[in-house]
């Protein structure tokens, strides 16, 4: 009987520590579901933040892209607004001309 309750104590002992084990397992298990399931969601976040970025980068480009044809149309507007006031002082010129041979 001695030997029963001494087999039965090891026996609640072995039982005890393998509850202790299986807890912390268990605990281990969930922290590393905690870890994954945070490391999963910062991936998310990265990647939400990289196509944002990539997005603005067309948005730039594309602002970039209608910058320089607004500048295009704008130089050619100037330069066929100098041929007009060329002109328009080659003719005043000639006016001058006619206005003075005139007085004359």
């Amino acid at each position: 009987m001695a030997g029963d309750a001494a087999e039965d104590e090891d026996d609640a002992s072995e039982r005890a520590a393998c509850d202790s084990i299986e807890a912390g397992l268990a605990a281990a298990r969930a922290a590393a579901a905690a870890a994954v399931a945070a490391l999963q969601a910062g991936s998310a976040k990265r990647k939400r933040a990289e196509e944002g970025l990539e997005e603005r980068r067309r948005e730039l480009e594309e602002d970039r892209a209608e910058a320089r044809e607004a500048l295009a149309e704008a130089l050619e507007v100037k330069a066929e607004a100098l041929k007009v006031k060329d002109a328009a002082g080659v003719e005043a010129a000639e006016i001058r001309r006619a206005v003075a041979a005139e007085r004359a």
